[in-house]
């Protein structure tokens, strides 16, 4: 019985799902038929003579929103938190240039349930056979959508969810080592997303995740930023070289594409990609010889003092040092007796 009920119960959340994704459509044309003064009605009839007579009901403003609400009530019979996030931020983004209070509440809404649902099953990594998927903390999701519309909301938001990441850390017995490395990415994919429409905004989140451990989306940001304001992406390389410039091998070897407009690192990454490159971005001479002279820096010292070196997840920093001054001599002229 059990196993049928619950098939029974995945058919009815299909179903609803269903119905739901077709009443955003139309609804999300019938608001851009209102934004443009067009709606279906007149379209369909625009060539015959008409008497003045009052516009039809389903070309209403009121009528929209009405049935986004009865989108966002029905999502509450969702059982499943990510389908009802996705419903709830739908309606949210429908609705925010015609009812934007109503939007507010349903974005804190979404958070609310994006919260409790990292309370109840966090953002754990998964496997699927020998890919390794990585989770997703719909708290961040919820606030990206925000921040494209509130940056300061966002901020405030994000502020209450390092609170409390930063209460959980100190509350357990044994803190979870990979959690600050998961919590600068969320900052770097928070702000990588604000780039485009709020530069002082997404430089305010980057510069917050300087305080975390750089990872694989340090390159995203800047290479996304580069596309946009190219000088404010130079100047946050120098600030993130001078935050990690003491920080192990498999940290500071992110810094590395970036001055080289390379898609990949010069060092061997615990995590690498292949980064998307802006076609107009051309190699920075300047920033090229800051790494390299802070690379031959941390060079000198390890040669001076072996036991300094980490040891990363696959190589020591000796290691990683030598494979990147290696590669740089086939990269650059830059590796010269200064």
């Amino acid at each position: 019985m059990h196993g049928r009920d619950a098939r029974a119960t995945s058919t009815t959340t299909r179903s609803l799902m269903t119905i739901m994704r077709r009443l955003f459509s139309g609804t999300a044309f019938l608001l851009a038929s209102i934004a443009t003064g067009l709606c279906p009605a007149s379209v369909a009839a625009q060539d015959k003579p008409q008497p003045a007579a009052t516009p039809a009901s389903t070309c209403s403003r009121d009528a929209a929103l009405e049935i986004i609400q009865r989108q966002i009530d029905l999502s509450k019979t969702i059982d499943d938190d990510v389908k009802r996030l996705t419903v709830m931020l739908r309606a949210a983004d429908l609705s925010w240039l015609y009812d934007q209070a109503k939007a507010r509440a349903t974005f804190a809404d979404a958070f609310e349930v994006a919260t409790r649902n990292f309370k109840e099953k966090g953002d754990k990594d998964t496997n699927e056979g020998r890919l390794r998927v990585q989770g997703i903390d719909y708290r961040y999701r919820v606030n990206t959508e925000i921040a494209k519309r509130d940056s300061a909301w966002a901020r405030k938001l994000l502020k209450q969810i390092l609170e409390e990441e930063t209460q959980e850390a100190a509350d357990k017995a044994a803190k979870d080592s990979s959690q600050p490395n998961r919590t600068g990415e969320k900052i770097l994919n928070l702000a990588t997303s604000l780039t485009s429409s709020d530069q002082t905004a997404a430089l305010t989140l980057a510069r917050n995740s300087l305080t975390y451990p750089a990872g694989i989306q340090l390159p995203f940001f800047l290479f996304k930023l580069s596309e946009v304001n190219r000088t404010a992406a130079d100047q946050f390389y120098a600030e993130a070289l001078n935050a990690y410039a003491r920080a192990p091998m498999d940290q500071f070897l992110y810094l590395s594409s970036y001055p080289f407009a390379e898609r990949r690192e010069i060092g061997e990454m615990p995590i690498y990609t292949f980064y998307p490159v802006p076609a107009t971005l051309t190699p920075n001479p300047s920033l090229q010889r800051a790494f390299v002279m802070t690379l031959l820096s941390r060079a000198r010292e390890l040669i001076q003092n072996p036991a300094s070196g980490a040891r990363g997840t696959r190589f020591s920093d000796a290691s990683q040092i030598f494979m990147s001054l290696s590669r740089l001599e086939a990269l650059t002229g830059l590796l010269c007796p200064t």
